[in-house]
């Protein structure tokens, strides 16, 4: 009966030994995903300032044509 208990209380032992392995490797992969996503994150933000900059300068020059073409008209 002792045997039968202790080979039990291996087993659950090994079992949690087991799960705790694989938790930590879950971990792992989430925190390296992360600082993927991270990185990711901060490059789309750059990109859309970038654009976004371009926009700006996109719509001055239209604005400008539009006022040189206005100005062109009235003369």
């Amino acid at each position: 009966m002792l045997d039968a208990n202790l080979a039990k209380i291996e087993a659950e032992v090994d079992k949690h030994t087991k799960v705790v392995s694989v938790e930590e490797k879950v971990i792992a992969a989430v925190k390296e995903k992360k600082v993927l996503n991270d990185k990711e994150y901060v490059e789309h933000i750059e990109n859309c300032q970038k654009l976004k900059g371009k926009a700006h300068i996109a719509i001055h020059g239209v604005n400008d044509a539009a006022t040189t073409l206005k100005n062109q008209r009235e003369y």
